[in-house]
């Protein structure tokens, strides 16, 4: 609750004592990565998603969320090799096709991450599937060094969910 009321100093402190109660607990440290992040703390937030891909190596999203982290502290080698793993790791989802386009595009893929956008929009998306992929396109657009074409894939994941919302008869 304190993260979503913005309170991030009472989050940090409740996920820190969940911490010191289990030091595996992946959601709390997901969460002061993200918070910290989010305050730009990227040498706390990098440590806190070093720990989640640490316990969890099958999970694409632990290595998606530290490759963002890198890329912020312009860390593009390492980000590259976070991606990198990740990729194989996506699941037969809408949710982790969207991410692995996005992931495509990051690696400097820029043809194979549009037609696989364009093989999943032949689909029925779920706008807010698209939601979650636009966060991460958000952080992408912090990082000092933007993969090529990440304003086009933003403009095409936007335009999909308008006509998603917004159906014409």
């Amino acid at each position: 609750m304190y993260c979503e009321l913005k309170r991030y100093q009472d989050a940090i402190a409740a996920f820190k004592d969940a911490i010191k109660t289990d030091t595996t607990y992946v959601y709390a440290y997901r969460n002061l990565g993200n918070i910290y992040r989010e305050l730009k703390q990227y040498d706390n937030a990098l440590s806190d998603h070093e720990k989640v891909a640490e316990l969890e190596p099958d999970s694409a999203y632990s290595h998606t969320e530290l490759g963002l982290t890198y890329a912020l502290q312009n860390q593009m080698g390492k980000a590259h090799l976070t991606w990198q793993t990740a990729l194989p790791l996506f699941e037969d989802r809408e949710i982790d096709h969207l991410h692995k386009a996005l992931y495509t595009l990051t690696l400097g893929d820029e043809i194979s991450a549009f037609q696989l956008l364009d093989q999943i929009f032949q689909t029925n998306v779920n706008p807010e599937n698209i939601d979650l992929v636009l966060k991460d396109v958000d952080v992408l657009n912090q990082c000092p060094a933007q993969p090529e074409g990440l304003n086009d894939f933003a403009t095409k994941l936007a335009t999909k969910k308008l006509e998603l919302e917004n159906p014409t008869d």
